[in-house]
């Protein structure tokens, strides 16, 4: 690390006695992860956008060991199941649906919120890109684009600008916390706006659905916190957790294992958040009010059961197995294959979860799901020619971490169908549900 007296900035440009290049501190971050439903982003939903969100990170006083059971693990599984629930919604349901669902596995969320911070800063605010590619599924050469629906931008480098196809408006916010290892109730910790007073549309549709308001005076850090310190006064949404009054203890220690993850507390919660957001989605259609909305979401989502195969699986995948897990193997083969296609070249290393998996943040390099273009036999981080980028072959990839790319696939595999009609997960990113890292 830097001096203390050094900004990040100046940490970041060091330069030798030759004038080159000489960081003396690494970045933290990585690849967030979105997928959205629908996944056609021509569709519009004019009632804007409802967002479910966890942490991909977790933290302890040791880097190589965290555990993060009730800190990762059970947000992580928690969504990935009201991602398959929402998925496999019959079409009469999803017809229905006026507000995109959006799912969001943010990286680097102990290290100063840096993966939701990146996104709302990027989806908020227009974003014009100066120089983006031409080379998309329309104009197709070779080698293949990022993802072949959407452009790269090659300064600032975004491999795709999918992110700009979202709604630039604030999205009422769902943020998991804690969920596994309290009691049996779930808890809400609201924040609707400046007025303490009110009461949000998705307050009261939790309340409804037996998530009775916490009695914490103050928000956990989350997802939910940041938009709130960027947009306080059209930020709405509720924090989900277990433990209503006070942080849990052993969160941010050693301690703090996946053996003490209950499965019945993950089934309530996918039941009840897939439940609310569809009740928030379809509240103002055919009339429907949050009373008649929640009964019809309870209606028509049907209830995730603690003896559901799948909960077992997922927590034993980013509980115990990491690295060795199926969906993480999969994952691997998957961006290979794909980064070979576009590239000529396997995607090579990818930072492994570890066995068991290990949730400390990530530095941000080359190696380590940092963007950069490949031109003229040098790796760099963005370029001004994008004449000399089209018709010399440049391409662009990254080295995704094993649990982006399982995060990403899973999220592809399950809102495709709920993971009921393929055996396999989607091969690219405009496959199946619409999502990507950034």
């Amino acid at each position: 690390m830097g001096k203390p007296s050094m900004s990040s900035e100046e940490c970041l440009s060091w330069l030798d006695l030759s004038g080159s290049p000489s960081p003396q501190c690494s970045p933290m971050g990585g690849q967030s992860v979105w997928a959205s439903q629908p996944p056609d982003f021509t569709e519009e939903r004019g009632g804007g956008t409802v967002m479910v969100a966890t942490n991909m990170d977790g933290r302890t006083l040791f880097d190589g060991a965290v555990p993060a059971g009730d800190e990762v693990v059970s947000g992580i599984v928690t969504e990935l199941l009201v991602a398959r629930a929402i998925g496999g919604l019959g079409e009469d349901v999803k017809s229905k649906l006026n507000k995109r669902i959006l799912f969001t596995f943010f990286s680097s969320e102990t290290s100063g919120s840096l993966g939701s911070t990146k996104f709302f800063t990027d989806t908020l605010t227009p974003f014009t890109c100066p120089l983006p590619t031409q080379t998309t599924s329309d104009n197709a050469t070779k080698p293949l684009p990022y993802d072949p629906n959407f452009p790269t931008c090659l300064n600032p480098l975004y491999p795709s600008l999918r992110f700009t196809s979202l709604p630039n408006t604030v999205p009422t916010t769902i943020s998991l916390s804690s969920l596994g290892s309290g009691g049996s109730t779930l808890y809400s910790l609201c924040y609707n706006g400046p007025d303490p007073s009110n009461q949000s549309q998705i307050q009261s549709i939790l309340s409804s659905l037996s998530v009775p308001p916490g009695s914490a005076t103050a928000l956990p850090p989350s997802p939910l916190d940041t938009l709130i310190s960027m947009r306080p006064t059209s930020a709405t949404g509720c924090v989900i957790t277990s433990h209503p009054s006070s942080p849990d203890p052993l969160v941010g220690t050693i301690y703090d294992t996946p053996s003490r993850i209950s499965l019945q507390n993950l089934a309530s919660a996918a039941t009840k958040i897939a439940r609310a957001v569809v009740a928030d989605a379809v509240v103002g259609v055919d009339g429907m009010t949050v009373p008649s909305a929640s009964s019809y979401a309870t209606s028509n989502v049907p209830a995730v059961t603690a003896d559901d195969s799948e909960i077992s699986k997922l927590l034993a995948c980013f509980g115990s197995q990491g690295s060795a897990c199926e969906a993480v193997k999969d994952a691997r083969a998957r961006e290979d294959s794909r980064n070979a296609l576009r590239t000529g070249y396997g995607i090579g290393y990818m930072r492994p979860m570890g066995e068991p998996p290990n949730y400390g943040g990530g530095v941000y390099t080359s190696g380590n799901e940092q963007p950069w273009i490949y031109l003229d036999g040098e790796m760099i981080a963005a370029t001004g020619d994008g004449d000399k980028f089209e018709s010399e072959g440049g391409f662009v990839t990254l080295q995704p971490s094993e649990l982006s790319a399982a995060l990403k696939g899973l999220l592809s595999y399950y809102l495709q169908d709920g993971g009921q009609g393929t055996s396999e997960l989607c091969g690219t990113d405009g496959d199946c549900g619409g999502g990507g890292g950034g």
